[in-house]
């Protein structure tokens, strides 16, 4: 590995925003980091390289090429002559792919507990929510850089400014499949399933709950006093105005039952403050639904805003910004180990992730947890290294070349 000077080194990240547990992705572009270690020693260790960083890409290419047979085969189940029994195991299929292009891209999969935490913890916005879940077949929730901040928030109408420690995740991949709307009986079971896959940024865990499907606003008990408190008041002084108008006329039809025999003294009007009390109702009626029609959608459009400021990607185009992470994050792994074990030498596991992450933090000033038995499973698998007892030890390039070429030729790609 190549050392860097205390010029080459970034400013040390914040306090205030600290990991507050040490994450797996590499925050460095895989340029900066080819140009911190410098160029290879050879032309054959740069092939290595070069073939390296294209054959991890091409596995990515496969597995996302059979993502998308896998979730045409799932839209269009009829002309793949699928039974029901057949889309379930090609929706299972297919979500087990997706798991493990999100492991690859070094995302942490979420239990139910999240989603617990989420509806339980205090919204960071005043807004009240409700999750429905019924209509949730598969989910799959995955997070990727945790950090803790204090971010300041008003309550009170903008009267009243806190301060709340929250964990923010850096990014969220939210993958949903729906059960099939049924619409018919015959080929009830073959109806495509509704998929709900998007990736966001900068999510409270808090808030996790707000962008997903099926999240509905609800009015809190404060909303509720202030639009219905009203109305039950205007309601009670309406009735007292016109109290004694409605007894003489309820009166005055029980005598017309035959249920009284004196027939009531009607006041003048009595008709008229009746009808005016009921018209006076109808209209605070009216403009109570307005009022609420109002709140219902300055509710819904600070939900819109959470979604549409936070939301990176959705659909096919998250699983490709995914899968183009994984493979820019496998290669990052995989040339970092690589040129360690060929610069300093064989070592341990244990030693050669000390050696990245210390490389990391002095070059970069960035503290991860490395993922070193992921990065040498890939270079074994490759043939680049190999492990004698616990040392694991770099191959001649020319050997590895060698190798190299023939795992390129397997995927169907053309000799160097």
């Amino acid at each position: 590995m190549v050392a860097s000077t205390a010029a080459d080194q970034r400013p040390t990240v914040p306090s205030a925003s600290a990991p507050s547990s040490r994450n797996r992705r590499i925050p460095i572009s895989l340029e900066r980091i080819r140009d911190r270690l410098g160029p290879p020693e050879n032309e054959h260790s740069a092939k290595i390289e070069r073939l390296l960083h294209v054959m991890l890409r091409a596995e990515v290419d496969q597995q996302a090429g059979a993502m998308r047979r896998e979730l045409d085969r799932l839209l269009h189940p009829q002309e793949h002559a699928m039974t029901a029994h057949d889309c379930d195991v090609a929706s299972a299929r297919l979500l087990a792919q997706i798991r493990h292009a999100l492991s690859r891209a070094n995302f942490n999969e979420e239990d139910e507990g999240v989603m617990h935490g989420a509806l339980a913890a205090q919204s960071l916005v005043d807004l009240k929510t409700h999750l429905d879940r019924s209509t949730w077949r598969r989910a799959l929730i995955c997070t990727r850089g945790r950090t803790e901040t204090t971010i300041e928030v008003r309550r009170w109408f903008g009267l009243r400014r806190i301060q709340l420690q929250c964990t923010l995740v850096r990014t969220l991949f939210v993958y949903i499949e729906h059960v099939p709307r049924q619409r018919g009986n015959a080929q009830s079971g073959l109806n495509p399933p509704r998929f709900y896959v998007r990736l966001f940024e900068n999510i409270p865990v808090a808030d996790i709950d707000m962008v997903m499907p099926d999240c509905r606003v609800r009015m809190s008990w404060f909303d509720r006093a202030m639009m219905f408190g009203p109305a039950i008041f205007a309601v009670i002084g309406i009735s007292t105005v016109i109290k004694g108008s409605w007894d003489a006329l309820v009166l005055h039809t029980r005598h017309l039952a035959g249920l009284d025999p004196v027939a009531p003294a009607i006041p003048g009007g009595a008709l008229a403050a009746i009808g005016g009390g009921f018209l006076a109702l109808a209209l605070w009626g009216w403009t109570q639904f307005g009022r609420w029609q109002r709140m219902h959608l300055r509710y819904l459009k600070i939900l819109s805003d959470i979604v549409m400021y936070r939301l990176c990607d959705r659909d096919m185009g998250a699983v490709n910004q995914v899968l183009d992470e994984a493979g820019e994050e496998e290669t990052k792994e995989a040339l970092l180990a690589l040129r360690s074990l060929r610069v300093e030498g064989p070592c341990t596991e244990s030693e050669l992730d000390e050696r990245i992450e210390r490389w990391l933090r002095n070059t970069f000033a960035v503290d991860i947890d490395f993922e070193v038995d992921d990065a040498l499973a890939k270079l074994i698998r490759l043939g680049l290294v190999e492990r004698t007892g616990r040392t694991y030890a770099a191959n001649p390039p020319e050997q590895s070349l060698a190798q190299m070429q023939q795992h390129w030729n397997a995927l169907g790609g053309l000799t160097t």
